[in-house]
């Protein structure tokens, strides 16, 4: 049974140490769609 107060928050839990998440594209549309994110 995992130990209570090893996770991290809601917000930043899958998030990368340089503050930026992991993304798999695997269409234009989803590069489409994140290029207008980023902007």
């Amino acid at each position: 049974m995992p130990n209570i107060g090893y996770g991290s928050d809601k917000k930043t839990r899958h998030y990368l140490p340089n503050g930026f998440k992991k993304f798999v594209v695997h269409n234009v549309k989803e590069l489409e769609l994140l290029m207008m994110h980023n902007r």
